[in-house]
């Protein structure tokens, strides 16, 4: 309230002209029909494309793009530390209740699919670092079943989840997330999805689970969803 109140104030104190300056510059700052300029980021255009085949000998397209300062620090750093998972960014999630795996994993196959981020590798050339961006790519979930009473099985899962929670990634052929569905009972399971630092940081990682959580619901729903990518890519940045 109070700087509300200096706002006022200075705008009071404003001679005739320089009201008249202030006005014009607001008024340049928007579009004819009066909405809110909006600077476009320009789209990435690739440094060069590949045609391969792959895993399952389908075509596959592969374009690489500069990557930004910000990830050949964290690749230089990644590197250094060698298998110290410094830059491995775990979310471990304890579900109860019916989990319908195949909707889980649709799911995730939509979100790679939207997010070019979620189907890159990176590499080191003698050029500098690339993104190599997959025009497709599936992610198949990892699933692991325990044995024992439901107290050793929930101890397991913890030493589980923490074990792969620290496993380091290979940033050049792995892709940057894995999921891991730890079968505990019947309808207990420790859903776990760690992700590279390189592609996410505490406010993608939330979003992520909202898109995710939404996609759920969606599919369980009857939902065709679109597997289509986003506008916006990481590499356009």
């Amino acid at each position: 309230p109070n700087d509300i109140h200096a706002i006022k104030k200075r705008l009071a104190e404003l001679s005739p002209a320089r009201r008249r300056e202030l006005l014009e510059k607001l008024q340049s700052a928007k579009s004819p029909d009066g909405s809110e300029k909006t600077s476009e980021i320009e789209k990435a255009q690739p440094i060069a494309i590949e045609h391969t085949k792959d895993e399952n000998g389908n075509e596959l397209e592969i374009r690489k793009y500069r990557a930004s300062l910000s990830q050949e620090r964290m690749w230089f750093l990644d590197q250094f530390f060698g298998d110290a998972p410094v830059y491995s960014s775990p979310m471990a999630f304890h579900l109860q209740g019916e989990l319908n795996v195949k909707a889980l994993q649709d799911s995730f196959n939509v979100l790679v699919a939207r997010h070019t981020a979620l189907r890159s590798n990176f590499e080191g050339t003698p050029e500098g670092m690339v993104q190599r961006v997959r025009s497709s790519s599936s992610l198949p979930l990892i699933h692991k079943d325990l044995n024992g009473s439901l107290d050793a099985k929930r101890e397991a899962a913890k030493q589980y989840v923490s074990e792969e929670a620290c496993r380091p990634f290979d940033l050049e052929n792995d892709l940057p997330i894995r999921v891991h569905l730890v079968y505990i009972d019947l309808e207990e399971v420790v859903l776990l999805i760690v992700v590279h630092h390189i592609i996410a940081d505490g406010w993608t990682r939330s979003n992520l689970c909202k898109e995710l959580c939404d996609t759920y619901r969606k599919i369980l729903g009857g939902a065709k969803l679109k597997s289509e990518s986003s506008n916006l890519q990481i590499e356009d940045y």
